[in-house]
């Protein structure tokens, strides 16, 4: 006799997350910036577990209007053909609402679109070419979005690194943040979870229930 199981990562990844947010010890960048790609890989495994769960509807002989098994047949193909992990949560969403995913109309997707963004960035760095004129340093095109962007949530480069952003994100402010939008976008496609019983449970589950009790207290 077979069953189909999984190994739980994202509640762990998560935690660690939090633990390098709240580390006062050692160096302030190097525990942000860690905080901050720790964040993003609870997420993946988040969506990857999601999938999973759907598959083992699937197994179970439920039917694609189901929507988990849709969730789990669309995140398992975002997997296989190497998704981003906004293609999957815009996936998820779609799957678990039946409705066209508006992301600019999303608050959380637009913070979590740019923790992602950042977290890219620092993971796979690349050389600064700097136009210089009229007394300034101005960065590439794309970096001057991520500055704006940044720039919009409250988060400004220091004052002696006006055209790097990096100086906007490796700091404690920056890295709790970012693990809250992170948590945010979590906690908003569990709610669209079609058995509602079950919402509470995977949100104790995964941690989440923790942070909800904060933000309400």
């Amino acid at each position: 006799m077979k069953a189909h199981a999984s190994l739980i990562k994202a509640p762990a990844i998560l935690y660690d997350a939090l633990c390098l947010v709240s580390n006062s010890h050692g160096s302030e960048r190097a525990n942000s910036i860690a905080a901050i790609k720790e964040s993003v890989s609870a997420i993946e495994a988040f969506m990857n577990e999601l999938g999973e769960l759907g598959y083992g509807y699937e197994s179970h002989g439920h039917a694609e209007s189901n929507p988990i098994v849709l969730l789990g047949k669309r995140l398992r193909e975002a997997e296989q053909n190497r998704k981003s992990i906004k293609h999957k949560v815009q996936t998820a969403c779609e799957s678990l609402s039946g409705k066209r995913m508006s992301k600019g109309g999303l608050p959380s997707y637009q913070k979590f679109s740019l923790v992602v963004d950042v977290r890219n960035e620092l993971s796979h760095p690349k050389a600064s070419v700097l136009t210089i004129g009229d007394g300034e340093l101005l960065p590439p095109k794309k970096e001057q979005r991520m500055i704006k962007r940044l720039r919009s949530y409250g988060f400004v480069c220091g004052n002696a690194s006006a055209h790097d952003w990096v100086s906007a994100v490796d700091n404690a402010k920056f890295a709790h943040w970012a693990h809250l939008a992170i948590v945010e976008m979590m906690i908003y496609v569990l709610y669209l979870w079609p058995h509602r019983h079950a919402i509470d449970s995977f949100m104790e589950m995964y941690g989440l229930n923790n942070y909800v009790r904060k933000e309400n207290a």
